[in-house]
């Protein structure tokens, strides 16, 4: 209750949180589709974010990814240093990953020790949100399956950009993520 940055951002996140009562006339769920050979192009401006040191070319790269592929509601963090870079709420979502989904960026993880602190990080403001779980974008660093993930918290997912633009060719955000928590928590794609 003292720490007036995370009590700040989880308003932040209820403010922008869609209203919950149906039939209201500021929500309406998109339509559930892919990026097809969009993805081409996203590649395109993810290796030249990567290769500059842009971060907040990167930050706008993702927030259009996730505009574009399926996420209801889209809120961007006001401060790189308070909370996590997004809080994404889907109707598809809430009953796997709950709403929102918080969502932290990282231009490079090199070692084992910058993955736990990423991951740790997103898990501390996690708790302080309230929400349950939590996809660490990366573009670089270990895959995701590599023994530098086994330790970190179980309900934040890793994934590299590349894999998020490449998996979005064929299936909506909601739906890649609801895969990613399947395999993360059963250890299969199901």
């Amino acid at each position: 209750m003292d720490n007036r940055d995370a009590i700040g951002f989880a308003l932040d996140q209820l403010l922008a949180a869609p209203d919950p009562h149906p039939g209201s006339r500021n929500v309406r769920s998109k339509a559930l589709s892919p990026l097809g050979t969009d993805a081409d192009d996203l590649i395109a401006t993810l290796d030249n974010s990567l290769s500059s040191g842009d971060r907040d070319s990167l930050e706008r790269l993702v927030a259009e990814v996730l505009r574009a592929s399926g996420a209801d509601v889209v809120a961007a963090s006001p401060d790189h240093e308070i909370g996590a870079d997004f809080a994404v709420w889907s109707d598809v979502l809430e009953s796997l990953v709950g709403n929102p989904l918080l969502v932290e960026v990282k231009a490079k993880l090199r070692t084992h020790a910058d993955v736990n602190r990423a991951a740790r990080q997103l898990s501390t403001y996690l708790g302080a949100s309230g929400s349950r779980w939590g996809l660490l974008l990366y573009g670089e660093g270990p895959d995701p399956d590599s023994a530098a993930w086994a330790r970190t918290p179980p309900n934040v997912i890793g994934l590299p950009l590349r894999a998020l633009l490449d998996g979005l060719r064929s299936q909506a955000f909601p739906e890649l993520v609801r895969d990613l928590r399947n395999r993360r928590v059963h250890g299969s794609n199901s």
